[in-house]
């Protein structure tokens, strides 16, 4: 989706890496909100 996006000119490349990384970010703080750490030890 996000290479559709660059090839399309909708976006610049810097949009789709912050997109990324606060998806990334993201899921990270769920994951440790829902497991109650860092995941599995």
């Amino acid at each position: 989706m996000c290479l559709s996006r660059l090839v399309a000119g909708v976006h610049h490349p810097s949009d789709v890496a912050a997109g990324a990384l606060l998806g990334a970010a993201t899921a990270v703080a769920g994951r440790r909100l829902l497991t109650g750490g860092d995941g599995p030890s």
